[in-house]
């Protein structure tokens, strides 16, 4: 929360959007590539799916699905005590749709949950043009 005389202080007050499909879509492609695209992970699907989701919260999920094939590798390296495995292969392999749903179930959109609230502010004290 900012006290009015903060605000008055501020020259320009504008709200940014959430990303669009297409903004999504590029930020997925970005991200990802071109390890999902190994395993034909398709970029356009996940962005139709994360409708509501901020560039951070994108960011956070593409993250979250570059990181699963990383821990499989290191669970075929060290076994459960802990101890190497010199003969396991250390390819790492791609992002699957696996790793992309597993992903899905950790990270959850932030944003909307304040949609209306920042709304409501940029009504109040944005910028009008």
């Amino acid at each position: 929360e900012l006290d009015m005389a903060m605000l008055r202080r501020l020259e320009k007050r504008i709200l940014v959007p959430l990303p669009d499909t297409e903004a999504r879509n590029a930020i997925f492609t970005h991200l990802l590539a071109p390890h999902a695209k190994e395993a034909n992970v398709d970029s356009l699907a996940l962005a139709n799916l994360t409708e509501g989701y901020s560039g951070a919260d994108a960011m956070i999920l593409s993250k979250e699905c570059a990181m699963r094939p990383l821990r499989r590798l290191l669970a075929q390296l060290e076994d459960d005590e802990g101890n190497s495995n010199p003969n396991a292969s250390t390819d790492m392999g791609p992002i699957t749709m696996e790793d992309v749903q597993a992903a899905f179930k950790s990270s959850k959109p932030s944003a909307r949950l304040y949609a209306e609230k920042y709304n409501q502010w940029s009504e109040e004290y944005g910028q009008m043009s």
